[in-house]
């Protein structure tokens, strides 16, 4: 019953970390982003309404050929002009996430440099600094999925929906129908990440342990003095392998959901 309160307090604790970490960075760093998801959303709609247009006049385009035509040009400007927003978008986005990754960085080492030496002797605080070193990578992930999923999923398919009921209203419940087993999908994935993370903290702070003793400039020449790059070379495979075998049995979880939500949605 205690381990079970435990875990709940600690959940708890996440979700408001990750709630401050988002606010933070989306105060920070993601209003740009944002912002071009949203026109990149909206770019999308109107790229999708001028391609109903084009299959529209060419079924007159015996007796309306210059409709036709300029159909395909406004078209085709859309289309260059919603490749170019996405190109920005990416490249906003990426660097969104290098800015918040570099500041909760620096934020955790500030707070690695406060702790008790002595709790660097211990590996449980170790393996802790580590999971934390994968948290921020994940959280910025999770931060830019959930941008997406706001500013650019959420309005597009009010946008498309919309569409559909002024045009074919039965066509707005296929719509939900082939996207929600997608957003579902995006969500184990999350987990399924932040459990990676959780899990290998201690095996990958071991294989870089182990790295560094063999080619890192600071250890190599103890190493090869004490003839032991053998030795940390097996415990370097070994501890790889280990880390590559839950990282692949993650993998295999992924790809089952990711073809059952994809038959779902077909």
């Amino acid at each position: 019953m205690e381990c079970t309160q435990s875990k709940k307090s600690g959940t708890i604790r996440r979700l408001i970390s990750l709630w401050n970490i988002a606010y933070d960075g989306v105060k920070r760093y993601g209003v740009r982003k944002n912002v071009l998801w949203f026109i990149y959303a909206v770019s999308d709609f109107f790229t999708i309404i001028l391609l109903q247009r084009v299959y529209d006049s060419f079924e007159d385009v015996g007796q309306k050929g210059g409709a036709f035509v300029l159909a395909v040009l406004l078209f085709g400007a859309m289309l260059l002009l919603n490749e170019f927003m996405l190109a920005v978008t990416n490249v906003v986005t990426e660097d969104s996430c290098y800015l918040m990754m570099k500041n909760l960085g620096s934020r955790l080492q500030l707070k690695v440099n406060q702790a008790d030496p002595i709790k660097f002797e211990q590996d449980e605080y170790l393996n802790k600094i580590q999971q934390a070193k994968g948290g921020i990578e994940s959280g910025t992930f999770l931060l830019n999925v959930l941008s997406m999923v706001g500013f650019y999923h959420i309005p597009y398919l009010m946008f498309v929906g919309a569409y559909l009921v002024s045009n074919q209203p039965i066509l707005v419940l296929m719509l939900f129908l082939v996207t929600i087993p997608i957003m579902i999908n995006q969500w184990i994935k999350m987990m399924e990440y932040e459990k990676i993370v959780d899990d290998s903290a201690a095996l990958e702070r071991e294989y870089i342990s182990y790295q560094r003793c063999i080619q890192d400039i600071e250890y190599y020449k103890e190493t090869r003095l004490l003839q032991a790059f053998s030795y940390f070379h097996k415990l370097y495979q070994d501890t790889v392998h280990s880390f590559n075998q839950i990282k692949l049995r993650t993998a295999g979880r992924m790809c089952k959901w990711g073809i059952v939500m994809q038959l779902v949605s077909l």
